[in-house]
Protein backbone atom coordinates (compact mmCIF):
# COMPACT_ATOMS: atom_id res chain seq x y z
CA UNK A 1 0.00 0.00 0.00
CA UNK A 2 1.29 3.29 -1.14
CA UNK A 3 1.98 6.15 1.49
CA UNK A 4 -0.88 8.25 -0.42
CA UNK A 5 -3.10 5.66 0.58
CA UNK A 6 -2.29 5.21 3.94
CA UNK A 7 -2.00 8.59 4.43
CA UNK A 8 -5.73 8.97 3.33
CA UNK A 9 -7.03 6.05 5.42
CA UNK A 10 -5.62 8.12 7.90
CA UNK A 11 -7.02 11.20 7.40
CA UNK A 12 -10.76 9.81 7.47
CA UNK A 13 -9.95 7.80 10.26
CA UNK A 14 -9.20 10.93 12.58
CA UNK A 15 -12.18 12.52 11.48
CA UNK A 16 -13.49 11.93 15.20
CA UNK A 17 -10.39 13.95 16.15
CA UNK A 18 -11.78 17.17 15.59
CA UNK A 19 -10.22 19.39 18.35
CA UNK A 20 -8.15 16.35 20.19
CA UNK A 21 -4.52 15.57 19.49
CA UNK A 22 -4.28 18.61 16.90
CA UNK A 23 -0.56 20.56 16.28
CA UNK A 24 -2.46 23.65 16.49
CA UNK A 25 -5.19 25.45 17.74
CA UNK A 26 -8.76 24.92 15.30
CA UNK A 27 -6.38 23.09 13.25
CA UNK A 28 -7.33 19.44 13.04
CA UNK A 29 -5.25 16.22 12.85
CA UNK A 30 -6.50 15.52 9.57
CA UNK A 31 -5.73 19.05 8.16
CA UNK A 32 -2.31 18.14 8.59
CA UNK A 33 -2.39 15.03 7.52
CA UNK A 34 -3.82 16.78 4.08
CA UNK A 35 -1.07 19.29 3.86
CA UNK A 36 1.72 16.30 4.34
CA UNK A 37 0.04 14.72 1.40
CA UNK A 38 0.06 17.40 -1.09
CA UNK A 39 3.85 17.38 -2.36
CA UNK A 40 3.07 13.26 -1.57
CA UNK A 41 0.38 13.87 -4.43
CA UNK A 42 2.49 16.38 -5.98
CA UNK A 43 5.79 14.35 -6.33
CA UNK A 44 3.90 10.89 -6.92
CA UNK A 45 3.50 9.62 -11.03
CA UNK A 46 -0.36 8.48 -11.26
CA UNK A 47 -2.39 7.25 -14.17
CA UNK A 48 -5.03 9.91 -13.07
CA UNK A 49 -3.75 13.18 -13.73
CA UNK A 50 -4.18 16.38 -11.83
CA UNK A 51 -7.50 17.96 -13.47
CA UNK A 52 -9.91 21.11 -12.33
CA UNK A 53 -12.99 20.56 -11.77
CA UNK A 54 -16.13 22.46 -12.38
CA UNK A 55 -16.88 22.67 -8.91
CA UNK A 56 -13.34 23.85 -8.19
CA UNK A 57 -13.95 26.61 -10.60
CA UNK A 58 -17.19 27.07 -8.81
CA UNK A 59 -15.87 27.58 -4.98
CA UNK A 60 -12.50 29.37 -6.63
CA UNK A 61 -15.28 31.62 -7.39
CA UNK A 62 -17.14 31.67 -4.37
CA UNK A 63 -13.96 32.75 -2.72
CA UNK A 64 -13.43 35.50 -4.92
CA UNK A 65 -16.58 37.13 -4.46
CA UNK A 66 -15.89 36.82 -0.78
CA UNK A 67 -12.81 38.72 -0.91
CA UNK A 68 -13.40 41.57 -3.12
CA UNK A 69 -16.01 43.49 -0.59
CA UNK A 70 -12.99 43.37 1.38
CA UNK A 71 -10.62 45.49 -0.60
CA UNK A 72 -12.56 48.97 -0.64
CA UNK A 73 -13.90 48.38 2.90
CA UNK A 74 -12.57 50.62 5.64
CA UNK A 75 -13.93 48.24 8.14
CA UNK A 76 -11.56 45.95 6.87
CA UNK A 77 -8.81 44.50 9.63
CA UNK A 78 -7.02 41.79 10.59
CA UNK A 79 -9.70 39.22 11.06
CA UNK A 80 -11.04 39.36 7.46
CA UNK A 81 -7.82 38.73 6.62
CA UNK A 82 -7.51 35.64 8.74
CA UNK A 83 -10.78 34.17 7.79
CA UNK A 84 -10.10 35.04 4.06
CA UNK A 85 -6.89 32.55 4.35
CA UNK A 86 -8.64 30.50 6.45
CA UNK A 87 -11.61 30.37 3.62
CA UNK A 88 -9.00 29.89 1.10
CA UNK A 89 -6.95 26.88 2.63
CA UNK A 90 -10.34 25.13 3.76
CA UNK A 91 -11.74 25.06 0.65
CA UNK A 92 -8.25 24.44 -1.30
CA UNK A 93 -7.12 21.60 1.01
CA UNK A 94 -10.08 20.16 2.04
CA UNK A 95 -12.17 19.82 -1.40
CA UNK A 96 -10.07 20.87 -4.02
CA UNK A 97 -7.21 18.94 -3.07
CA UNK A 98 -9.10 15.97 -1.17
CA UNK A 99 -11.52 15.50 -4.24
CA UNK A 100 -7.77 15.07 -6.45
CA UNK A 101 -6.29 12.87 -3.29
CA UNK A 102 -9.41 10.19 -3.16
CA UNK A 103 -9.12 9.79 -7.25
CA UNK A 104 -4.98 9.36 -7.49
CA UNK A 105 -4.93 7.48 -4.38
CA UNK A 106 -6.83 4.38 -6.00
CA UNK A 107 -8.86 4.23 -2.67
CA UNK A 108 -12.02 2.00 -3.11
CA UNK A 109 -15.22 2.57 -2.18
CA UNK A 110 -14.91 -0.52 -0.23
CA UNK A 111 -11.52 1.03 1.12
CA UNK A 112 -13.53 4.26 2.66
CA UNK A 113 -15.97 1.64 4.03
CA UNK A 114 -13.64 -0.24 6.12
CA UNK A 115 -11.50 2.26 7.23
CA UNK A 116 -15.58 4.15 8.33
CA UNK A 117 -16.15 1.25 10.44
CA UNK A 118 -13.24 1.46 11.97
CA UNK A 119 -13.30 5.10 12.92
CA UNK A 120 -17.30 5.02 14.24
CA UNK A 121 -16.27 1.40 16.55
CA UNK A 122 -13.71 3.73 17.58
CA UNK A 123 -15.43 6.85 18.19
CA UNK A 124 -18.45 4.83 19.78
CA UNK A 125 -16.41 3.01 22.64
CA UNK A 126 -15.09 6.71 23.61
CA UNK A 127 -18.06 7.95 23.70
CA UNK A 128 -19.47 5.82 26.05
CA UNK A 129 -16.37 5.48 27.80
CA UNK A 130 -17.10 9.63 28.06
CA UNK A 131 -20.26 8.88 29.48
CA UNK A 132 -19.83 6.19 32.45
CA UNK A 133 -16.88 8.59 33.29
CA UNK A 134 -18.49 12.17 33.41
CA UNK A 135 -21.55 10.72 35.14
CA UNK A 136 -19.75 9.19 37.52
CA UNK A 137 -16.33 10.97 38.36
CA UNK A 138 -16.87 14.24 36.13
CA UNK A 139 -14.47 13.32 33.66
CA UNK A 140 -14.22 14.22 30.48
CA UNK A 141 -12.22 13.10 27.45
CA UNK A 142 -10.73 16.62 27.44
CA UNK A 143 -9.41 15.83 31.01
CA UNK A 144 -7.42 12.94 29.89
CA UNK A 145 -5.53 13.69 26.58
CA UNK A 146 -4.75 17.27 25.10
CA UNK A 147 -7.22 19.06 23.33
CA UNK A 148 -6.76 22.23 21.08
CA UNK A 149 -9.17 24.76 23.22
CA UNK A 150 -9.40 25.22 27.29
CA UNK A 151 -13.22 26.15 27.43
CA UNK A 152 -16.39 23.78 27.09
CA UNK A 153 -19.90 24.64 26.97
CA UNK A 154 -22.02 23.09 29.17
CA UNK A 155 -23.34 19.77 28.16
CA UNK A 156 -26.34 18.74 30.52
CA UNK A 157 -29.24 16.45 29.48
CA UNK A 158 -32.83 16.11 31.27
CA UNK A 159 -30.56 18.29 34.04
CA UNK A 160 -29.52 14.79 35.38
CA UNK A 161 -26.86 13.31 32.64
CA UNK A 162 -23.89 14.85 31.35
CA UNK A 163 -23.60 14.24 27.53
CA UNK A 164 -20.12 13.04 26.30
CA UNK A 165 -18.99 15.50 23.97
CA UNK A 166 -16.17 12.91 22.15
CA UNK A 167 -13.13 14.45 20.91
CA UNK A 168 -14.63 17.56 19.83
CA UNK A 169 -15.78 20.60 21.75
CA UNK A 170 -19.68 20.37 21.66
CA UNK A 171 -21.53 17.07 21.00
CA UNK A 172 -22.89 18.34 17.87
CA UNK A 173 -19.92 18.39 16.53
CA UNK A 174 -19.44 14.73 16.87
CA UNK A 175 -22.73 14.20 15.90
CA UNK A 176 -21.64 15.21 12.25
CA UNK A 177 -18.77 12.05 12.40
CA UNK A 178 -21.47 10.16 12.29
CA UNK A 179 -23.58 11.95 9.88
CA UNK A 180 -20.65 11.28 7.45
CA UNK A 181 -19.53 7.92 7.80
CA UNK A 182 -21.87 5.64 9.26
CA UNK A 183 -24.10 5.09 5.92
CA UNK A 184 -20.67 4.94 4.36
CA UNK A 185 -19.76 1.92 6.79
CA UNK A 186 -22.97 0.09 5.55
CA UNK A 187 -21.22 -0.48 2.45
CA UNK A 188 -20.49 -4.71 1.48
CA UNK A 189 -20.58 -4.92 5.35
CA UNK A 190 -20.25 -8.82 4.37
CA UNK A 191 -20.08 -10.17 8.21
CA UNK A 192 -21.51 -12.63 10.56
CA UNK A 193 -25.34 -11.12 11.63
CA UNK A 194 -24.16 -11.12 15.67
CA UNK A 195 -21.23 -8.40 13.90
CA UNK A 196 -23.61 -6.31 12.36
CA UNK A 197 -25.78 -6.49 15.16
CA UNK A 198 -22.90 -5.34 17.31
CA UNK A 199 -21.57 -2.39 15.15
CA UNK A 200 -24.93 -1.06 14.83
CA UNK A 201 -25.33 -1.37 18.33
CA UNK A 202 -22.65 0.29 19.59
CA UNK A 203 -22.82 2.89 16.88
CA UNK A 204 -26.66 3.90 17.41
CA UNK A 205 -25.28 3.81 21.70
CA UNK A 206 -22.46 6.71 20.63
CA UNK A 207 -24.77 8.43 18.58
CA UNK A 208 -27.79 9.02 20.90
CA UNK A 209 -25.95 9.69 23.99
CA UNK A 210 -24.69 12.93 22.37
CA UNK A 211 -28.27 14.09 22.52
CA UNK A 212 -27.64 16.37 19.17
CA UNK A 213 -31.41 17.48 18.51
CA UNK A 214 -30.22 19.02 15.23
CA UNK A 215 -28.41 16.11 14.50
CA UNK A 216 -31.40 13.65 14.63
CA UNK A 217 -33.71 16.07 12.65
CA UNK A 218 -30.94 16.26 9.99
CA UNK A 219 -30.89 12.75 9.75
CA UNK A 220 -34.04 11.70 10.02
CA UNK A 221 -34.66 13.78 6.68
CA UNK A 222 -31.82 12.71 5.33
CA UNK A 223 -33.08 8.95 5.64
CA UNK A 224 -36.42 10.25 4.80
CA UNK A 225 -34.67 11.30 1.05
CA UNK A 226 -33.23 7.98 0.87
CA UNK A 227 -36.00 6.01 1.31
CA UNK A 228 -38.11 8.58 -1.43
CA UNK A 229 -34.84 7.83 -3.58
CA UNK A 230 -34.74 3.62 -3.11
CA UNK A 231 -37.09 2.46 -6.03
CA UNK A 232 -37.11 -1.02 -3.98
CA UNK A 233 -38.76 0.92 -1.47
CA UNK A 234 -42.39 0.66 -1.02
CA UNK A 235 -44.82 3.56 0.26
CA UNK A 236 -45.55 1.20 2.98
CA UNK A 237 -42.31 1.00 4.36
CA UNK A 238 -42.07 4.64 4.85
CA UNK A 239 -45.65 4.82 6.18
CA UNK A 240 -44.16 1.97 8.82
CA UNK A 241 -41.54 4.15 9.50
CA UNK A 242 -43.72 6.99 10.09
CA UNK A 243 -45.85 4.87 12.77
CA UNK A 244 -42.70 3.70 14.56
CA UNK A 245 -41.54 7.36 15.22
CA UNK A 246 -44.85 8.04 16.31
CA UNK A 247 -45.13 4.91 18.62
CA UNK A 248 -41.58 5.70 19.62
CA UNK A 249 -42.99 9.31 20.41
CA UNK A 250 -45.79 8.03 22.51
CA UNK A 251 -43.88 5.62 24.46
CA UNK A 252 -41.51 8.34 25.31
CA UNK A 253 -44.85 10.38 26.93
CA UNK A 254 -46.50 7.39 28.71
CA UNK A 255 -43.13 6.96 30.57
CA UNK A 256 -43.19 10.55 30.90
CA UNK A 257 -40.47 10.64 29.14
CA UNK A 258 -41.32 13.83 27.46
CA UNK A 259 -38.31 15.86 28.69
CA UNK A 260 -36.38 13.72 26.34
CA UNK A 261 -37.72 15.30 23.27
CA UNK A 262 -37.89 18.74 24.77
CA UNK A 263 -34.19 18.53 25.92
CA UNK A 264 -32.93 16.95 22.37
CA UNK A 265 -35.02 18.49 20.18
CA UNK A 266 -37.62 21.30 21.58
CA UNK A 267 -35.68 23.50 23.42
CA UNK A 268 -33.59 23.56 20.08
CA UNK A 269 -36.71 24.58 18.16
CA UNK A 270 -37.66 26.90 20.78
CA UNK A 271 -34.11 28.63 20.79
CA UNK A 272 -34.33 29.43 17.08
CA UNK A 273 -37.94 31.01 16.84
CA UNK A 274 -38.31 32.58 20.65
CA UNK A 275 -35.06 32.65 21.29
CA UNK A 276 -34.51 35.77 23.57
CA UNK A 277 -30.88 37.96 24.20
CA UNK A 278 -29.94 38.00 27.95
CA UNK A 279 -29.67 41.83 28.09
CA UNK A 280 -27.46 42.08 31.10
CA UNK A 281 -24.89 39.64 29.43
CA UNK A 282 -25.08 39.67 25.49
CA UNK A 283 -22.05 38.68 24.42
CA UNK A 284 -22.35 35.43 26.24
CA UNK A 285 -26.28 34.78 25.75
CA UNK A 286 -27.10 35.47 21.80
CA UNK A 287 -30.08 33.45 20.46
CA UNK A 288 -30.08 31.95 17.09
CA UNK A 289 -33.16 33.41 16.36
CA UNK A 290 -31.35 37.10 17.21
CA UNK A 291 -28.28 35.59 14.98
CA UNK A 292 -30.25 34.51 11.80
CA UNK A 293 -33.04 37.75 11.34
CA UNK A 294 -29.48 39.88 11.66
CA UNK A 295 -28.14 37.64 8.86
CA UNK A 296 -30.77 38.17 6.62
CA UNK A 297 -31.12 41.90 7.60
CA UNK A 298 -27.42 42.14 6.56
CA UNK A 299 -28.06 40.11 3.40
CA UNK A 300 -31.03 42.53 2.05
CA UNK A 301 -29.70 45.81 2.56
CA UNK A 302 -25.48 44.40 1.58
CA UNK A 303 -26.60 42.10 -1.57
CA UNK A 304 -23.12 41.91 -2.46
CA UNK A 305 -21.41 40.68 0.61
CA UNK A 306 -19.58 42.30 3.04
CA UNK A 307 -16.63 39.64 2.68
CA UNK A 308 -14.80 36.84 4.52
CA UNK A 309 -14.45 37.43 8.92
CA UNK A 310 -16.02 40.84 8.51
CA UNK A 311 -18.42 39.41 10.86
CA UNK A 312 -15.52 38.98 13.60
CA UNK A 313 -13.82 41.91 12.79
CA UNK A 314 -17.36 43.90 13.16
CA UNK A 315 -17.54 42.26 16.61
CA UNK A 316 -13.79 42.68 18.02
CA UNK A 317 -13.49 46.43 16.69
CA UNK A 318 -17.79 47.23 17.99
CA UNK A 319 -18.09 48.77 14.87
CA UNK A 320 -21.65 49.20 13.37
CA UNK A 321 -22.87 48.54 9.84
CA UNK A 322 -25.54 50.64 8.38
CA UNK A 323 -29.48 49.94 9.35
CA UNK A 324 -27.83 47.17 11.17
CA UNK A 325 -28.24 46.37 14.41
CA UNK A 326 -24.99 45.32 16.54
CA UNK A 327 -23.18 42.68 15.42
CA UNK A 328 -23.27 40.39 18.80
CA UNK A 329 -21.70 37.16 17.67
CA UNK A 330 -18.71 36.48 15.53
CA UNK A 331 -20.13 33.90 12.73
CA UNK A 332 -23.79 33.15 11.31
CA UNK A 333 -23.58 30.11 13.47
CA UNK A 334 -25.06 28.65 9.45
CA UNK A 335 -22.52 27.67 6.99
CA UNK A 336 -24.75 28.80 4.45
CA UNK A 337 -25.60 32.35 6.01
CA UNK A 338 -22.17 32.55 6.18
CA UNK A 339 -21.08 32.57 3.02
CA UNK A 340 -23.81 33.77 1.83
CA UNK A 341 -23.08 37.61 4.29
CA UNK A 342 -19.23 37.12 2.89
CA UNK A 343 -19.59 36.49 -0.72
CA UNK A 344 -23.38 38.25 -1.62
CA UNK A 345 -26.58 36.41 -3.00
CA UNK A 346 -24.42 35.44 -5.84
CA UNK A 347 -21.95 33.28 -3.62
CA UNK A 348 -24.51 32.02 -1.79
CA UNK A 349 -26.84 30.50 -4.66
CA UNK A 350 -23.66 29.47 -6.32
CA UNK A 351 -22.98 27.33 -3.29
CA UNK A 352 -26.34 26.08 -2.96
CA UNK A 353 -26.91 25.14 -6.08
CA UNK A 354 -23.36 23.27 -6.02
CA UNK A 355 -24.83 21.52 -2.92
CA UNK A 356 -28.38 20.87 -4.16
CA UNK A 357 -27.40 19.20 -7.77
CA UNK A 358 -24.93 17.18 -6.24
CA UNK A 359 -27.61 15.89 -4.00
CA UNK A 360 -30.17 15.82 -7.13
CA UNK A 361 -27.74 13.80 -8.83
CA UNK A 362 -27.11 10.95 -5.94
CA UNK A 363 -30.82 10.86 -5.46
CA UNK A 364 -31.64 9.91 -9.82
CA UNK A 365 -28.68 7.37 -9.32
CA UNK A 366 -29.53 3.34 -8.32
CA UNK A 367 -26.00 2.16 -7.27
CA UNK A 368 -25.66 1.64 -3.53
CA UNK A 369 -22.36 4.17 -2.92
CA UNK A 370 -24.61 7.06 -4.32
CA UNK A 371 -27.66 5.71 -2.08
CA UNK A 372 -25.46 6.00 1.04
CA UNK A 373 -23.59 9.09 0.29
CA UNK A 374 -27.41 10.67 -0.04
CA UNK A 375 -27.86 10.18 3.06
CA UNK A 376 -24.27 11.40 4.33
CA UNK A 377 -24.16 14.26 2.12
CA UNK A 378 -28.26 15.46 2.98
CA UNK A 379 -27.98 14.94 6.39
CA UNK A 380 -24.31 16.75 6.91
CA UNK A 381 -25.57 19.63 4.79
CA UNK A 382 -29.21 20.15 6.34
CA UNK A 383 -26.93 19.87 9.87
CA UNK A 384 -24.59 22.85 8.44
CA UNK A 385 -27.73 25.50 8.01
CA UNK A 386 -27.83 25.34 11.73
CA UNK A 387 -23.77 25.67 12.77
CA UNK A 388 -20.42 26.76 10.74
CA UNK A 389 -17.19 25.39 12.33
CA UNK A 390 -13.94 25.31 10.10
CA UNK A 391 -11.87 23.03 11.29
CA UNK A 392 -14.61 20.32 10.74
CA UNK A 393 -13.74 18.28 7.54
CA UNK A 394 -16.51 16.40 7.43
CA UNK A 395 -18.96 18.28 5.12
CA UNK A 396 -16.01 18.94 2.38
CA UNK A 397 -14.48 15.24 2.13
CA UNK A 398 -18.27 13.85 1.75
CA UNK A 399 -18.98 16.80 -0.59
CA UNK A 400 -16.00 15.94 -2.57
CA UNK A 401 -16.24 12.26 -2.22
CA UNK A 402 -19.90 12.31 -3.49
CA UNK A 403 -18.38 14.44 -6.91
CA UNK A 404 -16.30 11.89 -7.52
CA UNK A 405 -18.23 9.34 -7.78
CA UNK A 406 -20.56 11.52 -9.51
CA UNK A 407 -18.18 12.19 -12.01
CA UNK A 408 -16.85 8.44 -11.97
CA UNK A 409 -19.92 6.59 -12.18
CA UNK A 410 -22.36 8.24 -14.90
CA UNK A 411 -24.38 5.35 -15.55
CA UNK A 412 -24.18 3.88 -11.64
CA UNK A 413 -22.29 0.82 -12.50
CA UNK A 414 -18.68 1.21 -11.24
CA UNK A 415 -18.25 1.57 -7.39
CA UNK A 416 -14.86 2.44 -6.98
CA UNK A 417 -14.08 6.21 -6.58
CA UNK A 418 -10.51 6.23 -7.60
CA UNK A 419 -10.88 4.30 -10.63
Amino acid sequence: MSISRKLLIGYIFSFPLINALSPRPWIPLSFALALLAIPLQLLTKSKNPIRISNSDIHFLLILGLGIMPILPSANSGQQNYLYSAAWVAIVIVEFVFVRMWIVRSGLTFDDISRVSRKAITFLSCAIVFEFITANIYGIYLSDLIPFNISEFPDADMLNNFKRPRGFSAEAGFTAVVYETLVPISLYRFNRFMQVKVSYLLLAVTGYLLLGSGASLISTSLAILLYLLAETQVKLKSILILIVAALIGIGFLQIIEGYDVLYEVIGRKVEALFFGQIDDENPSTHVSRNYVYNQMLSIIANYPLGIGWGMLSQLYHSNVLLHNIDPILSRGAISLFLEITVSAGVFGGLIFIRLVANTIKNLFTRKGKPEKLLLISLTAVSIHHIAILELSMPMFWFILALATVVIEQTPSSKQENPGK
